[in-house]
């Protein structure tokens, strides 16, 4: 469903708090390597041709863009992998919008940090047991809940196993 023209976008304090969290310790880690940057959006065409492009444009022209929320990594200028971060405060929710990456990376080059109680492992978890299960067998690195020093641990042995 899609909200009405001019609906403010929906966000929690705890959203965007643990957001602000993952683009400051991905930004962190990046600076620590010479070859990676950050680039935090890109054009649909970056990967489908803009003949192939059928809707993923704007009404001036443009295509669309991809903002995942730790941005793309660049290795060399070149995009390599992808940094997304879901919050759920409860378990039904969209956070199945991570797996739109496996149409343009392999799952290994997909980074995906979840927050939120609606991300702490127990019975009955709605849509995040099965997102977390799927996203974990696919092979993409998939943390909850971390702490600042899970995390950057984390982020940095993924980034480096992309080269």
């Amino acid at each position: 469903m899609t909200a009405p023209v001019g609906t403010a976008a929906f966000h929690r304090k705890g959203s965007k708090a643990s957001e602000a969290d993952h683009k400051r310790w991905v930004a962190e880690i990046v600076k620590e390597y010479n070859h990676f940057s950050i680039c935090y959006r890109l054009p649909v065409t970056q990967w489908i041709p803009a003949d192939k492009n059928t809707y993923a444009w704007l009404k001036n022209g443009s295509p669309q863009t991809i903002n995942p929320d730790g941005g793309f990594m660049m290795y060399k200028g070149n995009p390599i992998g992808v940094c997304e971060h879901k919050h759920q405060e409860e378990r039904p929710n969209a956070c199945e919008r991570a797996f739109k990456y496996l149409a343009i990376f392999k799952p290994q080059q997909i980074f995906v940090s979840t927050t939120g109680p609606g991300f702490i492992r127990e019975d009955g978890q709605g849509q995040t047991g099965p997102m977390l299960e799927m996203a974990m067998y696919a092979g993409m690195c998939v943390l909850e809940n971390a702490d600042e020093t899970e995390f950057k641990k984390t982020f940095r042995n993924w980034l480096e196993c992309l080269i």
